[in-house]
């Protein structure tokens, strides 16, 4: 019976494990396609950044730091000394971008223009909405995993060293 119970664990570690690489590379990605897109568009972007209800400087900032930090962010996810803190960051990264988008979508702005990329800037609110809250509720899933099954020895994906 040991035997089948060790069998049964490695494949659930296992199975863990894979869980924790397809959100990485989802989460990878996306913030590298949304960056690049920024880039490529970046007239487009800018003028969607300025016409955000927030002050001249913020989009500014925004319109500077958001391609590189989604950048740093999918580099972080690369690195099995990183992927833990690039997890956490792309949490709350992702859960900024979902209160965005709920406030978009409830009208809360005086106007909001979609400053995404590619096919993102395509969606609607509504669809912000949803896709912004499954990657937030990934990358959630992604870190729970890998906080509270740690002690795996058969995965140990987004700690350092093991």
């Amino acid at each position: 019976m040991q035997g089948q119970e060790l069998i049964s664990q490695n494949f659930k570690n296992n199975l863990k494990g894979v869980v924790v690489e397809c959100i990485l590379l989802v989460l990878i990605i996306t913030f590298l396609y949304s960056a690049s897109s920024k880039y490529f568009d970046l007239d487009i972007f800018s003028v969607a950044m300025r016409s955000q209800s927030f002050p001249n400087w913020l989009a500014t900032s925004l319109i500077l730091l958001l391609p590189p930090i989604e950048i740093a962010i999918a580099v972080l996810l690369m690195f099995e000394r990183t992927k833990l803190l690039g997890a956490y960051i792309s949490a709350l990264v992702l859960l900024i971008f979902t209160v965005y988008s709920a406030m978009a979508e409830f009208r809360l702005f005086s106007h909001s223009a979609c400053p995404c990329g590619g096919l993102i800037s395509k969606m609607n609110w509504k669809q912000h909405l949803i896709f912004n809250s499954t990657l937030f509720t990934m990358s959630a899933v992604g870190i729970y995993i890998k906080k509270f099954h740690a002690r795996s020895q058969v995965y140990s994906g987004l700690l350092p060293g093991k």
